[in-house]
């Protein structure tokens, strides 16, 4: 692959630095590039750019470049993150072309992840995981975590007088972050640890979930006899649920409704605020009127 052009190399760094993959850093630093370039022909600086200068750039790219629709929100998602890396006011946030079905996710409600959590019978369960199911069930629902975060969890990262889970970096490359624990997650977790918790035969006693967390694919075993049972569990309550991911990411937009999406960022070890926007719901009226302010061809 070639060598990002020099005007941009710095923001291309900045997206690896962001865990964007190689070939999407290369794909976003060319497409702003590219913008750049026709900036410039027209003596404009990317900070005075206006939102009519941005209309322009679109046009230019359907009626000269003909770009697809997708492609030309590529190329908008590209620019929304420059201006992200410059810290400018975002002029492309919002911007996006109608005609692009997007899958729209189902987020859960804090009542219906709470019901989930509440009647969950792990008892049920036959296996060893039967005494660690539901807290890995209620740290998905309370604090977000993913398996790759549940692999790198040690005994040292729980704090259970302050009531709080250090939560590393590991190598996903997001951000390690300190999370406050529910107050009913405490006394579960300090049985696991001192019942059940099982350390036979195993070299690596400091892993906080054993004997699953020496084997990613152990890991990924219970999660999947997980979902399984809160399908039907969540079939007789009424609760449409549809995956573990769906509950992590309800837990991420609750938090950027309660506190916005710096703090969620951070809660959810994101490095980049570009992340989890699009995370951020919005009502009807407000999506309605966007998608009639930002069609340039209305």
């Amino acid at each position: 692959m070639k060598n990002p052009p020099n005007s941009s190399l710095e923001f291309y760094k900045h997206l690896l630095a962001n865990a964007y993959s190689n070939e999407i850093a290369h794909y976003y630093n060319y497409n702003v590039y590219y913008y750049l370039q026709w900036l410039k022909k027209r003596q404009l600086q990317i900070a005075q750019v206006s939102y009519k200068n941005l209309m322009d750039y679109i046009g230019y790219l359907q009626d000269v470049q003909h770009k697809s629709t997708p492609t030309i929100n590529k190329h908008l998602r590209a620019i929304t993150c420059y201006y992200e890396y410059l810290v400018l006011p975002n002029i492309a946030a919002n911007v996006r072309l109608k005609g692009v079905k997007k899958h729209q996710s189902l987020f859960l409600k804090e009542q219906e992840m709470e019901l989930l959590y509440k009647h969950y019978n792990q008892d049920a369960s036959t296996t060893y995981f039967k005494h660690s199911n539901k807290l890995l069930l209620g740290l998905m629902i309370y604090q977000n975590l993913e398996i790759h975060d549940f692999l790198a969890l040690r005994l040292t990262h729980l704090n259970l007088e302050k009531g709080t889970l250090y939560v590393p970096s590991g190598k996903h490359l997001k951000n390690s972050r300190t999370l406050a624990l529910q107050a009913h997650q405490i006394i579960p977790l300090h049985q696991y640890i001192t019942k059940h918790r099982n350390t036979k035969n195993s070299l690596k006693e400091d892993f906080l979930f054993l004997p699953q967390a020496l084997k990613k694919s152990t890991f990924k075993q219970q999660c999947g006899l997980l979902h399984k049972e809160l399908v039907v569990q969540a079939k007789s309550q009424g609760i449409p649920y549809q995956s573990l991911r769906q509950l992590r990411q309800s837990r991420i937009v609750l938090w950027i409704k309660h506190y916005g999406l710096r703090q969620a960022q951070y809660l959810s070890g994101h490095k980049g605020i570009y992340s989890i926007e699009r995370y951020r719901q919005q009502d009807i009226e407000d999506l309605s009127k966007q998608i009639q302010m930002f069609h340039p061809l209305q």
